[in-house]
């Protein structure tokens, strides 16, 4: 498993198993064994070898998420470093930090990030105007990039 974000994987797994109807803990403790690559298995090995009887699937989930999640700083550090608008429409930009940064920085500090992040003459129309809200900010970038391109 290339990405690191396990978080996206078991809502993606939890989605799916909602809507087989696969309600049974036992059932999803197993998927959840057989579906991940052995390596990522072997991290929480201690935890299979020694699984709860109860709420199997929550408990072995939790450590999963907690040993492969990327530490904080090392999100951030990377998000600053890798982090360009690309191709992608401003909105499409946004959400890609919003994703990235998770629930590290404050919104007041992710705006501030993704108005530095993006070309100069975006940056400057968009520090200029008095609009607060991410949100409509956002809905002024889209407008105002697709006049600009």
């Amino acid at each position: 498993m290339s990405c690191r974000c396990f978080e996206a994987w078991f809502i993606r797994a939890d989605r799916q198993f909602a809507s087989k109807g696969v309600t049974q803990n036992s059932t999803k403790y197993e998927f959840m064994q057989t579906a991940l690559p052995y390596e990522v298995i072997m991290s929480v090995f201690d935890h299979v070898q020694n699984a709860p009887t109860n709420n199997m699937y929550e408990e072995l989930k939790k450590p999963l998420i907690e040993r492969h999640a990327l530490g904080e700083a090392f999100k951030l550090d990377k998000i600053l470093a890798d982090s360009c608008m690309g191709d992608r429409k401003t909105s499409e930009f946004c959400r890609h930090l919003c994703i990235a940064v998770g629930s590290i920085i404050s919104t007041g500090v992710l705006k501030k990030l993704w108005i530095r992040k993006l070309p100069r003459i975006l940056s400057i129309v968009l520090t200029g105007s008095n609009i607060k809200d991410i949100k409509e900010l956002v809905t002024l970038a889209d407008d105002v990039w697709e006049v600009s391109c």
